[in-house]
């Protein structure tokens, strides 16, 4: 019982650290964020850190400059247009559900994708921790359905009803039998956190094959939606290429 509950305060003060980190860094006006970004694994590491800066707004729209400016992106809620300089390219498309985007998945689904804790601390800073859910596909509600079990179990708008020890146990083999889970290439990430500013200083992406991205937080500063529009003379020689 002691175990539970420490377990469960671990945990609580783990998710309030994430909402203050979220608060400061998701606002209506958007927050810019310079980085540098690292990636290695077991047969590769980059040389020298790459410079980019992120600025992200409370209704998921963001901007993202890479590689000296080399890439931008832009996502304005509609359009995600990716600005090519050296190839003299603009390319629109449309934006995944789930964005790839390192920084911004994390602070916008780490309560529904990651188990949360806290695994160091101490005077100056906090180690939080992330580890990916098991999230499902349809074979899931396929298991409902084969084993009878009430049907408002079924993803995505599940009921809170409980279900018993034995029926939990046949779902979970027949959704592993069946291959019912998504494949996460993420192991865990981890946040280091200033105690006083609460203001993230560093994020570790630990992906299957030993793959580890790196991301050094350099300054936070607030922005406004102008960095969304582009600027068409800056760009007016640039081919546009439509991938919707």
């Amino acid at each position: 019982m002691i175990a539970t509950i420490t377990f469960s305060q671990n945990e609580n003060e783990a998710k309030k650290l994430m909402k203050t980190i979220s608060d400061q860094l998701i606002k209506k006006n958007g927050t810019l964020i310079s980085f540098e970004y690292q990636f290695q694994n077991s047969s590769y590491k980059m040389d020298n850190a790459i410079i980019g800066k992120l600025a992200l707004f409370a209704n998921n729209q963001y901007y993202l400059e890479f590689d000296n400016s080399k890439i931008i992106q832009i996502y304005n809620g509609d359009i995600l247009k990716t600005i090519l300089k050296e190839e003299q390219e603009i390319q629109l498309d449309n934006i995944e559900s789930d964005s790839d985007l390192l920084i911004q998945n994390i602070l916008n689904n780490y309560q529904a994708n990651f188990d949360i804790s806290i695994i160091n601390k101490n005077k100056s800073k906090k180690n939080i921790q992330l580890v990916p859910k098991n999230r499902y596909n349809e074979i899931h509600n396929i298991c409902i359905q084969e084993l009878k079990l009430p049907t408002c179990l079924q993803m995505p708008n599940q009921c809170k009803i409980g279900i018993k020890k034995e029926d939990t146990r046949l779902l979970k083999e027949c959704i592993n039998e069946k291959g019912g889970y998504k494949e996460d290439k993420i192991l865990k990430i981890e946040i280091t956190v200033d105690n006083k500013s609460f203001v993230p200083e560093k994020i570790n992406q630990f992906n299957k094959y030993n793959g580890n991205t790196s991301i050094q937080i350099n300054e936070i500063i607030d922005t406004n939606d102008s960095i969304l529009t582009i600027d068409s003379l800056l760009y007016q020689d640039f081919e546009i290429i439509d991938l919707r």
